[in-house]
């Protein structure tokens, strides 16, 4: 019997791992070769694949080999969770492989079960942690090797190895699958909001929200909770959950009800018996271990509650919670057009053409086509002479024309038209004070009554466009006869405007999702993807606008003894510290991405080779000059960064070749003693 893995046997183990690197594609054949790779190149009997779940705080088994004539059960879809059971404590606590021995049986036993663990022998059974930037992300437990021996130290400092290959491999594979879920999710949403604007009243909407959002958040139930005139927070509609309860009413004065509408916020319990066991009595199903309650607002008001509930402990990402929340935010719009819908029947052709502006609009994602859309529907069905959008701006002090409707709309180009907000304009004036205003004769107060076209407008309502209890725009109607607009006007145009409120929100949370989906997660530069695709566009941009354009590749020295000597979270601070230096030397409009690990791609626009050498240099003496720290705060040397320069045209005809010379350069300066910058071309 071998005491050891054979050297061809550990050599094949480590190239399959580098191969799963680049090639790995479909998601259980990942895993099946991940723990295939360990079996073989360690030459035991038994080994299985634990994954940390996408939601986070728990552990499930994904993958197993174990002998034909293997008597216990399989671990494949037993969950535990973290940090409950202590060897998953003890595991977090270091990145070395343990060996489990007899007297540890119990925190294995806690783990998979006593059946399943009688078929191991737990004198060699090895627990190989699997960390990626300092994460624990996912675990092995490997039987012994077919030797009486067990493992020897070779074979653990093996494990070792292939537990880095293996980190990054089940990374890229769960980076792979999260891109997926989010495009499908936002598929989902668009389907969703497709489906539930043509549902206009409550008894055939909220079933479908219900229905489609435990689908699409993933969630065990999903209820939706409305605010009633007697200042009630009832049950309106819920699934998974046992039958409706339509004596369940509570008091918007609730002290736990109170503070959620006060805050504005989504609510998230990652455990709901640890954190808020009061909160029971709004679930209904005791084996809700985690929640999610998302306020439905239109206009700055709270008409009611979202409800998503796990059975698991549950923490959302960035990229669930901005699902949840449109999800929230197409809800709370719906709802909206279906009361006023059930509450304005008499007035059928008018709220027809809300419903037709909302459908419209639900789907829209870019802010300017859909205040155009509006604006023209507005214009077209009810027969207003001029409609026009308008937009708060960042600084909060002035009005920027955003869209309109005839003549106007088609000669004012967004943002050209701006107004102060304290301008005495009726539209000023409605803004200011958030309430609609009317007024029925010419006079300076009317919007653009200095402009040729308007000259004709008698009569004006301006209306403000409120979102989370803002002011974040201004919709106006105008007509050439004078007093053409009551009540009914506003209450019609409050509905359209509380619309546009929602579909702003819409299309902001689509911006965040898509720009959160190109960004690196820890230093929030584009990711490698997204990096690729930005330098290509600017290669062709730049050709068509005959501009210089430069690509400095950038790899921090040394970056594997630096996590080694101070910890992989000094390691993230310090790829943090890079980026801090990189971009106080580049502008707005260049680019700057991760390429992979520890190495960087800045693309600069209108930059020659002199100019891209100068900005390196500027790079490399700001980093010298910060002073990165550890968690506890203690000052840590900066690293330093080898850098290699390449320039359109000059060193190479595309992208793809740009990247080739500039890494080159960067071969060539770390080659040369590291810490330096290296021109592509230069001897």
């Amino acid at each position: 019997m071998q005491t050891q893995a054979p050297a061809d046997r550990r050599l094949e183990m480590m190239e399959t791992l580098g191969r799963l690197i680049v090639e790995a594609r479909d998601s259980d054949d990942v895993r099946d070769q991940i723990v295939v790779a360990f079996v073989e190149g360690l030459g035991c009997q038994r080994a299985s694949l634990w994954e940390l779940a996408a939601e986070g705080g728990y552990f499930v088994a994904r993958s197993e080999v174990r002998p034909p004539d293997d008597p216990g059960g399989s671990v494949v879809g037993i969950q535990v969770t973290m940090p409950g059971e202590p060897l998953l404590t003890r595991l977090a606590a270091g990145a070395q492989p343990l060996l489990i021995g007899e007297q540890e049986r119990g925190l294995v036993a806690d783990l998979i079960g006593e059946k399943v663990l009688a078929t191991y022998d737990l004198g060699t059974l090895l627990v190989v942690p699997l960390f990626h930037f300092a994460q624990l992300i996912g675990f092995l437990l490997v039987d012994q090797p077919d030797s009486s021996d067990g493992f020897v130290e070779e074979d653990l400092r093996l494990a070792q190895a292939a537990a880095s290959y293996s980190a990054l491999v089940l990374e890229n594979l769960r980076n792979r699958i999260a891109e997926q879920q989010r495009g499908e999710r936002m598929t989902a949403l668009a389907r969703l909001a497709a489906t539930i604007t043509t549902r206009h009243s409550l008894s055939e909407l909220l079933p479908e929200i219900v229905r489609h959002g435990a689908a699409l958040a993933r969630s065990a139930t999903c209820t939706v909770m409305l605010v009633d005139d007697d200042n009630t927070l009832r049950l309106a509609a819920q699934a998974g959950l046992p039958e409706p309860d339509d004596e369940l009413r509570i008091p918007l004065s609730d002290p736990l009800i109170a503070a959620f509408i006060e805050q504005d916020a989504p609510l998230v319990i990652e455990h709901v018996d640890r954190q808020l066991p009061d909160i029971r009595r709004l679930l209904r199903r005791p084996d809700v271990m985690a929640v999610q309650i998302l306020p439905l607002r239109v206009a700055g008001a709270t008409i009611g509650a979202l409800t998503l509930g796990y059975l698991h402990a549950y923490r959302p990402g960035r990229a669930e919670l901005n699902v949840a929340e449109t999800l929230a935010s197409v809800a709370a719009g719906a709802i909206q057009n279906a009361r006023a819908f059930e509450m304005e029947i008499e007035q059928r052709n008018l709220l027809r053409t809300v419903a037709e502006i909302s459908r419209r609009v639900s789907g829209i994602l870019d802010t300017e086509w859909m205040l155009r859309e509006v604006c023209s529907l507005l214009g077209r069905e009810l027969g207003y002479d001029f409609v026009h959008a308008l937009l708060v701006q960042e600084n909060g002090a002035e009005l920027a024309y955003a869209a309109g409707s005839g003549s106007v709309g088609q000669t004012i180009e967004a943002g050209d038209l701006r107004l102060p907000l304290n301008h005495e304009t009726l539209v000023g004036e409605a803004v200011r004070a958030s309430k609609p205003r009317r007024a029925g004769e010419r006079s300076p107060r009317l919007f653009g009554h200095w402009r040729d076209e308007l000259q004709a407008v008698q009569s004006e309502a301006a209306l403000p466009i409120v979102a989370h209890n803002h002011v974040i725009g201004a919709l106006i109607v105008q007509s050439e006869q004078p007093s053409a607009f009551d009540l009914e006007d506003e209450r019609l145009l409050k509905i359209v405007t509380d619309q546009i409120s929602v579909a702003l929100d819409n299309a902001r949370h689509h911006a965040e999702v898509q720009a959160q989906a190109r960004l690196d997660s820890l230093t929030q530069v584009l990711n490698h993807g997204a990096f690729v695709s930005t330098l290509h566009m600017l290669v062709t941009q730049c050709r068509e606008e005959e501009t210089p354009l430069s690509l400095i590749m950038l790899d921090v020295d040394l970056f594997k003894a630096y996590n080694d000597k101070f910890g992989h979270v000094a390691g993230d601070a310090a790829l943090k510290t890079t980026v801090q230096a990189i971009r106080a030397h580049v502008k707005s409009r260049d680019a700057v991405g991760r390429w992979g690990g520890e190495e960087f791609g800045i693309a600069l626009i209108g930059a020659d080779k002199e100019q891209a050498l100068g900005v390196a240099q500027r790079i490399r003496e700001t980093l010298a000059s910060l002073v990165p720290v550890d968690r506890l705060g203690r000052e840590m040397p900066p690293p330093s960064v080898s850098q290699g320069i390449a320039t359109l045209d000059a060193d190479a005809e595309d992208a793809d070749h740009l990247v080739d010379v500039a890494d080159q350069a960067l071969y060539q300066a770390k080659s040369a003693g590291r810490d330096q910058v290296r021109l592509a071309g230069q001897d």
